[in-house]
């Protein structure tokens, strides 16, 4: 409960910042004021659902307010209750509810000036980065899904769900680039798993023990190939250097040679 506290209360900050709410180093839910003094920012420059005339109940400061925001989270469909024994956790979920229907109605109104600059607000987080903060490893739903995939894929499924996890992706990046599936177009017939032969890539020392001289086997392969895409890597950038340099443009006006 208190990492998923932490992770809604990230990103209501994140939400806070792209909706440019000038109190974001202020804001708590455990704050009856600075809750209420949000929501009245967000209904007055951001939501606008109800007419001004109808927004005194959430400007009010008595003991009603409670009420009044439980009538407006109705009025903008929230599925969540607002009352007077939520607790700070139920509050927090409540607000950031709010916010992420903020940032859509945001949106909504100036979708033109987003889709014309074919990239969202500096302020706002990369989808794929907040997904990754976000994401619980530890949820049974994740350790599901990433059961399927595995499974699929043919890789074990009994490790620890993050080791399992950096193997889909190996996998995933070796098996399935855009490379890698050009190179399976090219195969005549059909494809089969390789088979592990020490005739084929041979150790070059003897352990004694054939399990430990196939992990150490494997464990060397592994390492032949990050070193292969390390020197891929660096080929490519000293082609790219090559590219600059060779071909340099000349500025006459500036009795400059290159860039």
């Amino acid at each position: 409960r208190i990492k998923r506290n932490k992770t809604i209360m990230y990103l209501s900050r994140k939400k806070l910042d792209a909706l440019e709410y000038p109190h974001l180093g202020n804001i708590s839910p455990t704050d009856d004021q600075q809750v209420r003094l949000l929501v009245r920012w967000l209904e007055d420059t951001k939501i606008r659902a109800l007419p001004p005339a109808d927004r005194a109940g959430l400007r009010s400061t008595d003991s009603k307010w409670n009420a009044h925001f439980y009538e407006y989270l109705k009025h903008v469909s929230c599925p969540m209750k607002f009352g007077d024994h939520t607790t700070p956790a139920e509050k927090l979920a409540v607000l950031d509810w709010l916010l992420g229907y903020a940032v859509c109605v945001e949106y909504h109104d100036k979708a033109d000036e987003y889709n014309r600059n074919g990239q969202p607000p500096a302020t706002a987080a990369p989808p794929a980065a907040a997904a990754a903060d976000t994401t619980n490893c530890e949820s049974p739903e994740f350790r599901s899904a990433l059961s399927d995939i595995a499974s699929t894929l043919n890789i074990p499924t009994d490790a620890d769900p993050a080791l399992v996890l950096k193997a889909v992706l190996e996998l995933v990046e070796s098996k399935f680039s855009a490379t890698a599936l050009e190179e399976a177009k090219k195969l005549k017939g059909p494809i089969h798993p390789s088979t592990f032969n020490s005739e084929v890539f041979p150790l070059g020392f003897d352990t004694g023990d054939s399990k430990v001289n196939q992990a150490a086997t494997i464990l060397r392969m592994l390492y032949i190939r990050d070193q292969r895409g390390l020197q891929t890597k660096i080929n490519e950038l000293m082609v790219a250097c090559q590219n600059l340099t060779a071909n340099p443009k000349t500025d006459t006006a500036l009795g400059k040679v290159g860039y």
